[in-house]
């Protein structure tokens, strides 16, 4: 749709739609674009594979309005300009898939809507977020597992606490692979499988 617009800054989406679908690569090398802004009230929201792959986002921000979210592998991978991200979809379920956020190096704030009980985050989902300092499970959860390198080379993660919510835990043995800065994790007595 918008690939390689060198000279997109902003993108707002307005009014109230059913629906909203972004297509593949549908940002893809949009170098300049920082902003990406769903001011309407959108139901549902599908992000397809590769969408703002090398694009220049800074934030992005999932509304409460969402009720159904699907966000594609590579979704926002290597966006070299990405800071911060908030889902505050209202869902149950969320599905953090492959290499999502892979080599997002300016990564430092990823926040979870409380509202989330089964959550899933896929092989190298994280990886090589270099500037992830901390990943906070919101305390909604019960059900949580973690891929295949998801979080590995973040070399700046500290702190991982799951929280006293989660009853079933399932985390591959190459998730935390060189965080070479963790000093903390924590499994809460509440785990009763792993």
């Amino acid at each position: 749709s918008f690939a390689n617009c060198k000279n997109l800054t902003k993108f707002t989406v307005e009014g109230n739609f059913d629906i909203l679908n972004i297509e593949e690569r549908a940002f893809y090398r949009c170098g300049n674009i920082f902003e990406f802004t769903i001011a309407g009230n959108v139901t549902t929201l599908d992000i397809r594979e590769m969408a703002f792959l090398h694009s220049s986002l800074r934030e992005l921000r999932i509304p409460e309005s969402v009720k159904a979210l699907s966000i594609e592998k590579n979704a926002f991978s290597l966006c070299s300009e990405l800071t911060k991200v908030d889902i505050s979809a209202d869902v149950t379920t969320l599905n953090i898939g492959n290499q999502i956020f892979y080599i997002c190096e300016k990564l430092e704030e990823f926040t979870i809507t409380n509202k989330v009980e089964d959550l899933t985050i896929g092989p190298r989902a994280f990886g090589c977020c270099k500037k992830l300092v901390k990943f906070e499970i919101p305390e909604s959860v019960k059900n949580l597992a973690i891929g295949v390198s998801t979080f590995a080379q973040c070399e700046s993660l500290e702190d991982f606490t799951i929280p006293g919510s989660v009853t079933s835990l399932n985390i591959d043995c190459t998730a935390f692979q060189e965080c070479q800065s963790l000093t903390k994790f924590t499994i809460p007595e509440s785990v009763t499988t792993l």
